[in-house]
C-alpha cells in the first residue's frame, strides 16, 4: 500500500461548504420541478422484519422470530441458551427442537416460552425447581412444564416462573424462601402452584424474589420479598400472599426489576416504586419510596420494562427513554452517568418494543431488526464481541442481507425482494428521483436511523444532497426530505453511519488529495474537528468505498485500485492503513468493474463485491474472506444493464 496513507487530520475549511436545510415553500418546489419527478411507486419497498418478541436476562438475550422460533445469546453457564450446551455465544444461536413459540421471557439464569397451544417450555438453571418439569436438574435444552396448559403469558424472576391461565388465574414455581409464589407458604415447589385468593388477571412480571400481577380493573397486586418497598404497600413487609399495591389505578402494565416495581397508566404516564439506590425510579431522586411515585418528565409512553437496577420506557413516537443505574453504559446516552430522570437514547428510532437485563438493554424496530448497548461480558448484546457499548448496535447475526440495485439518469430498479433477478414492478421496485440533474450520482442510506435504507442523489456540479428521508421515494419539501450542500470541485459522495448511533450520515472524498471529509456529527454541514472527521487514506486513482468491516457497529472507509484490483479496508476504523495484520487488503474484481460494498448474508458484517457495467453481472463475496471461490460459496447475479451504476442497501 503507499505510503500516503496515513492518519494525519487535515481539514480545509474553505472547501466544504455550506448548511444543511429542509427545503419547502411554493416557490422553491417549483424549481425542484425542474429537477424530479414524482417517484413511480408501483414497486413494494416494504420494512423487513423478522423479530416479533425480546426477552432478557441476567446476562443473555432471546428473541422470537416471526416463524415461531427462538434464538439467543449470552452467558449459557446453566444452558440458559437451549442451544443443547454450555457454551457461551457472542451472536444468536437456534435453541433446538423448538417450534410454534409465541411469547417469550427470561429469568436471570433461564428462559421460559409459550407455545401456542397453551403449553409452556423452559431450559437453563433449575437449582430451585424454577423449570417446572418436578425435577431440580439443570437443562440445556427445551423441556415442557408440567401439568399446565392454558396459558396467555408468561414471566420469569431470579429463580422463580410465573404464568398467566386463560382463565385469570396465576401459576407459579420454584424458589420460595420470600413466599415469592404467593401459596402462601415458604415451600420450594417444582411444579405450578396456584396464587392463592387472585383472579381476574391480564398481566404479571417478576422481579428478585417477588412477583407482580394487573388485575382487569387496573389495580395492581404483589408478593414476595419487600425489603425496599418493592410491593408498593407502604411498608417494608415480607408478604406470601397478594397485597394491594397503594393509590395505584388504571395501570395498563406493569414490569418488574430487582428491588423495584415500575407501572404503566391509562394516560400514558409511568410510576414506580422500591429501592432507588441508583434513580431507577425516575423521579428525579434516590429516595427508596414504598408507595408509586410518579416518574418526572415523560409522558405518551407505550411501554415500560425493569432491568437490574435501570429503567426503560418507550414513547409512542419510538424513542427510548432510560433512567437509573448506567455503570455499563446501559442506559444507552453515551456516558457512564447515572441518572435519577430519564434520558434519551441517542440515535434509536422507530421501535416498537423494548426488554432489559440486568445491566444491558435490547430493542426490537419496527423493521424487525434488534439493538443492544450496556454490559457486553458474556457477549449478550450479540454483537460477535464482549465490548461494552454506551451507544445501541445491531444484533449482528439477525440484521437482513443487503440487496443489490442499479440507477441510470434518475430512474432506480431495486432488488426488493432479494432475488438478484430484475422481476418486474409487481415484486420489485421501479422510481424516478433525480431525473433532470446532469451527473447525478446515487447514494443511498438510512437517513433517519429507522432501520431502512433510503435512496437520494448527489449533485457534484453544485455539491448539493438530495435525500429522501422519508422515504416516500419522492421529494416533498420541509420538513420531510433533506437539502444539504457538503462537498468540494471533483468530490465523490460517500455515506456511512460514522459515529455508530444508527443514522447514515453523507461525506466526500477528494480524488486529488486523497482526504475524506466525513460529516460525524450528521448535522449535514461541514464543522471542523473535533465534531466532524478528516482522513487522508487513498492512491492515485482509487475508487472510495464505506462499510462495517468489522461489525463493530460503526462504518469504516476503504478505497479500491481499479488498476490492480486490490481492495484497502481500513478494518480498525482509525483512519490510516496500518498493514494489513491490523487493516485488511485483497484483490477481488478485473477490469472495467466497479465496487460495491454490503453485508450479502445479513451476518453483520459489510462484504466486498464488484458491478461489471459490460454484462450487469454482480460478483458478491458473501462468505467475506476477500477472494472470488464461485457459487455457492460466493454468489453471482445478473441484475442490471449496460452504463448503469450500482447501488446496494436495505431496501
Amino acid at each position: 500500500m503507499p505510503s500516503r496513507l496515513f492518519a494525519d487530520i487535515y481539514f480545509k475549511y474553505q472547501t466544504i461548504n455550506g448548511d444543511c436545510a429542509f427545503w419547502g415553500g411554493v416557490g422553491l418546489r417549483a424549481i425542484l420541478a425542474a429537477f424530479f419527478m414524482l417517484m413511480v411507486a408501483v414497486g413494494s419497498a416494504a420494512a423487513y422484519g423478522d423479530i416479533q418478541a425480546i426477552a432478557a436476562g441476567s446476562g443473555h438475550t432471546v428473541v422470537l422470530k416471526n416463524n415461531g422460533t427462538v434464538w439467543a445469546w449470552g452467558d449459557n453457564y446453566y444452558g440458559q441458551l437451549g442451544d443443547g450446551t454450555t457454551t457461551e455465544r457472542h451472536a444468536p444461536v437456534q435453541v433446538t427442537g423448538l417450534a410454534g413459540i409465541t411469547a417469550v421471557a427470561a429469568g436471570d439464569y433461564h428462559t421460559v416460552t409459550l407455545k401456542n397451544d397453551g403449553t409452556v417450555w423452559v431450559w437453563g438453571d433449575n437449582y430451585c425447581g424454577q423449570l417446572g418439569d418436578g425435577t431440580t436438574t439443570e437443562r440445556q435444552s427445551p423441556i415442557q412444564v408440567t401439568g399446565l396448559a392454558g396459558v396467555t403469558a408468561i414471566a420469569g424472576g431470579d429463580a422463580h416462573t410465573v404464568a398467566l391461565r386463560n382463565d385469570g388465574t396465576v401459576w407459579t414455581w420454584g424458589d420460595n424462601y420470600y413466599g415469592q409464589l404467593g401459596d402462601r407458604t415458604v415451600t420450594e415447589r417444582h411444579s405450578p402452584v396456584q396464587v392463592t385468593g387472585l383472579a381476574g388477571v391480564v398481566a404479571i412480571a417478576a422481579g428478585y424474589c417477588y412477583t407482580v400481577a394487573l388485575r382487569n380493573d387496573g389495580t395492581v397486586w404483589t408478593w414476595g420479598i419487600n425489603s425496599y418497598g418493592q410491593l408498593g404497600d407502604g411498608k417494608t413487609i415480607e408478604r406470601h400472599a397478594p397485597v394491594q399495591v397503594t393509590g395505584l389505578t388504571g395501570v395498563t402494565a406493569i414490569e418488574a426489576g430487582w428491588s423495584h416495581t415500575v407501572a404503566l397508566k391509562n394516560d400514558g404516564m409511568v410510576w414506580a416504586w422500591g429501592d432507588n439506590y441508583y434513580g431507577q425510579l425516575g423521579d428525579g431522586s434516590t429516595t427508596e419510596s414504598h408507595s408509586p411515585v410518579q416518574v418526572t418528565g415523560i409522558a405518551g409512553v407505550i411501554k415500560v420494562v425493569a432491568g437490574g437496577v435501570h429503567t426503560v420506557a418507550l414513547k409512542n413516537d419510538g424513542a427510548v427513554w432510560t433512567w437509573g443505574d448506567n455503570s455499563y453504559g446501559q442506559l444507552g446516552n453515551g456516558t457512564t452517568a447515572e441518572s435519577d430522570a430519564p434520558t434519551f437514547v441517542t440515535g434509536l428510532v422507530g421501535v416498537i418494543a423494548v426488554a432489559a437485563g440486568d445491566y444491558h438493554t435490547i430493542a426490537l424496530k419496527s423493521d424487525g431488526t434488534v439493538w443492544s448497548w450496556g454490559d457486553n461480558y458474556y457477549g449478550q448484546l450479540g454483537d460477535g464481541t464482549t465490548t461494552q457499548r454506551l451507544f445501541p448496535i445491531s444484533v449482528s447475526t439477525l440484521a437482513q442481507p443487503a440487496r443489490i440495485g442499479v440507477f441510470s439518469e434518475g430512474y432506480w430498479y431495486l432488488d426488493t425482494n432479494q432475488s438478484r433477478v430484475w422481476e418486474g414492478s409487481s415484486a420489485d421496485y421501479l422510481g424516478i428521483f433525480g431525473l433532470g440533474i446532469a451527473g447525478a450520482i446515487p447514494v443511498a442510506g438510512d437517513w433517519n436511523g429507522l432501520g431502512s435504507t433510503k435512496i437520494g442523489v448527489y449533485d457534484p456540479a453544485t455539491s448539493t444532497w438530495y435525500l429522501d428521508d422519508n422515504n416516500d421515494g419522492q421529494w416533498t419539501g420541509m420538513p420531510s426530505d433533506k437539502l444539504c450542500w457538503f462537498g468540494i470541485p471533483g468530490g465523490i459522495p460517500v455515506t456511512g453511519d460514522w459515529n455508530g448511533n444508527g443514522s447514515t450520515k453523507i461525506g466526500v472524498y477528494d480524488p486529488v488529495t486523497t482526504i475524506w471529509y466525513l460529516d460525524y456529527n450528521g448535522d449535514g454541514k461541514w464543522n471542523g474537528t473535533p465534531f466532524d472527521k478528516s482522513y487522508w487514506f487513498g492512491i492515485p486513482g482509487g475508487i472510495p468505498l464505506a462499510g462495517d468491516w468489522n461489525g463493530s457497529g460503526t462504518t469504516k472507509i476503504g478505497i479500491y485500485d481499479p488498476a490492480s484490483s486490490r481492495w484497502y479496508l481500513d478494518y480498525n476504523g482509525d483512519g490510516q492503513w496500518s498493514g494489513t495484520t491490523t487493516d485488511k487488503s485483497s484483490v477481488f474484481g478485473f477490469a472495467g468493474v466497479k465496487p460495491v460494498a454490503g453485508d450479502w448474508n445479513g451476518s453483520g458484517t459489510t462484504k466486498i463485491g464488484v458491478y461489471d457495467p459490460a454484462t450487469a453481472t454482480w460478483y458478491l463475496d458473501v462468505n467475506g474472506n476477500g477472494l472470488w471461490e464461485g457459487q455457492p460459496l460466493d454468489a453471482i447475479a445478473n441484475f442490471g444493464f449496460a452504463s448503469a451504476t450500482p447501488i446496494t442497501g436495505k431496501w
